[in-house]
């Protein structure tokens, strides 16, 4: 079984993510087709509820680099520098990734599967609370059972939680986060 397929880490920046249906792309060899991203700084991320991932970014030459997460029970880490391309980012080597890598190591290895607490109480050990800049938002996707967590700031036992089916299905005016019943 993948634990990994039922829960994915996103957080706006310590682990940003997508969470989209993917289908299978078939991406050009042409190097002139690769370097769509010379100018960019951040990473893009895919993943579906299947358990597979992708973080895209822009590699050394500018050319657009695809870091697949390991098939079965595996999973990717992303903070603020480019995974491909360390040079072209912040704060590098980072300890957030390296202590991130460390705990998520010891989830998949553990009996049972990742839960969102899990996946919460990593996102609550790497998070940045104070100095020159600090967490803002965190997000953390269920891909399977379709719920979004956020969390503001570091506030890890204030989430609003959103279900991606009911949010689609039952639309309304924008309006403050806050507002959201929790």
């Amino acid at each position: 079984m993948n634990k990994m397929k039922t829960l994915l880490l996103i957080s706006l920046f310590m682990l940003i993510a997508v969470s989209v249906t993917c289908a299978q792309q078939n991406y050009s060899d042409k190097p002139s087709d690769k370097k769509a991203f010379h100018y960019m700084h951040d990473q893009l991320y895919f993943a579906d509820a299947t358990g597979d991932a992708v973080i895209i970014s822009a590699g050394k030459d500018g050319e657009m680099v695809f870091t697949r997460k390991p098939q079965g029970d595996g999973f990717l880490v992303s903070t603020n520098f480019n995974v491909a391309n360390p040079s072209n980012g912040f704060v590098y080597p980072c300890w957030r990734y390296d202590k991130a890598t460390e705990l998520m190591t010891q989830l998949i290895a553990k009996e049972g599967p990742v839960t969102s607490y899990d996946a919460r109480d990593v996102m609550d050990a790497i998070h940045v609370s104070k100095g020159s800049s600090w967490t803002i938002e965190t997000m953390l996707a269920d891909l399977i059972h379709g719920n979004v967590y956020i969390y503001y700031f570091f506030q890890y036992d204030r989430p609003v939680l959103l279900n991606v089916k009911y949010e689609l299905s039952h639309p309304r005016d924008p309006g403050a986060l806050s507002k959201h019943p929790r």
